[in-house]
């Protein structure tokens, strides 16, 4: 007996490394014997290599590198928007009918997907976990959805692109009130990582105070405070500190980054690319935040996992909002050079300091349940991909009876 098996498109036009381990994290525990999935993606390395492809039934779908809908040049961007059309078109249109499709970035690198689903209409859950820039666009995307997972830090961007589509004639203030009841009233919910054991950070250390700031792309402006925070410091001080980013690969830097070369700071290590990052780390022990941090959840949870002391910005974050200060963490004043300055300096004065504050945030880690929505969000997979045909076979009892 034949048993329908549903289809999955998995569309992966992250920029972002972490995007990827945190997408197939969160779908590892989804249907997988009678569920088949394509991921159309630049990066099958990443995805052969990971827990979901070694535990479901995967094919790929592979995107030229040098697709790229953030490119400066008008001609790439537009070049790269009808590339994915076409490849879209023939995985929906030529190929089995697919039940459910899963946008993992944001609404702007996934805006293919609300196009192509005016043709085909097809269930479609977006990811919402990459900074992008709010706009009319990416604001409808995000009303369209059937469903909406998304990070906390990127909140106040979904509402401002919803603001953007629906209230954009109305006065500032209203219409921010009237997007954040649109967005209430969304099928949306929080998307937040969590660690398991193969992911566990290792412990840092405790034997001199160490800076590390660390992001899974490019720096953004709001890291300008960071640099001249340690500039101020390293003349005032003697210290030590390493500066992580990951460049993004086939992509044209952002303006803000050319003008931000590896400023030399005295005591600072600059580390591009890093395929160490957790070695790096755990020779560190304090961790820098600026305001508007990608990944800003992930990278601190696995700072507290590691036994860290996180240093945030009072900006109403998710963190901000988890964290006790002076237990979990240390705060700063957001676009306060002297507060972040002052903060530090108390972190380099006192290593049992240092020391308590890692060792309760550890513990907090060890009892957050990110996991929990993940559990959520391979719940509602599965549901929307159960097989119409509601028999369930037991390809062993069959093997059996058919003497195989």
């Amino acid at each position: 007996m034949s048993v329908h098996k549903s289809h999955c498109l998995i569309f992966d036009a992250a920029v972002s490394a972490t995007t990827r381990e945190t997408t197939q994290r969160a779908l590892t525990n989804c249907a997988h014997n009678h569920v088949d999935y394509t991921i159309l993606t630049k990066d099958k390395k990443s995805w052969q290599k990971s827990e979901f492809c070694a535990h479901h039934n995967v094919q790929f779908s592979l995107l030229p590198d040098w697709v790229s809908q953030q490119s400066h040049s008008t001609l790439q961007r537009w070049s790269s928007h009808f590339i994915l059309l076409l490849m879209l078109l023939w995985n929906l249109g030529f190929r089995r009918k697919k039940d459910l499709v899963i946008g993992i970035s944001n609404p702007y690198l996934d805006k293919p997907l609300y196009q192509m689903r005016l043709w085909f209409g097809f269930q479609l859950t977006q990811f919402v976990q990459e900074k992008f820039t709010p706009n009319a666009s990416s604001g409808k995307g995000c009303c369209q959805s059937d469903r909406l997972f998304y990070l906390p830090s990127l909140a106040e961007d979904i509402i401002k692109a919803i603001e953007c589509f629906q209230h954009a004639e109305l006065p500032e203030i209203q219409a921010n009130h009237c997007a954040q009841i649109k967005f209430a009233s969304l099928n949306a919910q929080e998307m937040i990582p969590d660690l398991s054991l193969s992911d566990w950070p290792s412990q840092c250390q405790y034997n001199t105070p160490k800076l590390f700031w660390s992001a899974s792309s490019d720096p953004n402006e709001s890291f300008l405070d960071i640099i001249e925070s340690l500039k101020t410091l390293s003349q005032q001080r003697a210290i030590q500190g390493a500066i992580c980013f990951r460049k993004k690969a086939n992509a044209i830097l952002h303006s803000q980054y050319e003008a931000m070369p590896m400023t030399p700071i005295k005591g600072i290590e600059w580390f591009e690319n890093a395929p160490y990052i957790d070695a790096l780390r755990s020779q560190c022990n304090i961790l820098l935040i600026s305001p508007n941090h990608l990944n800003v959840e992930r990278d601190v949870l696995f700072a507290m996992a590691a036994g860290m002391c996180v240093v945030l910005p009072k900006d109403n974050s998710y963190w901000d909002n988890q964290l006790t200060e002076n237990i979990h963490c240390m705060k700063y004043q957001p676009q306060n050079l002297q507060s972040l300055v002052e903060t530090i300096n108390a972190l380099l004065d006192d290593c049992d300091l240092i020391y308590q504050i890692g060792l309760n945030a550890s513990e907090l880690a060890q009892k957050i349940q990110g996991v929990d929505s993940y559990k959520t969000i391979s719940r509602y997979i599965n549901q929307t991909l159960e097989p119409r045909d509601k028999t369930v076979v037991d390809t062993d009892i069959v093997k059996k009876r058919s003497g195989i």
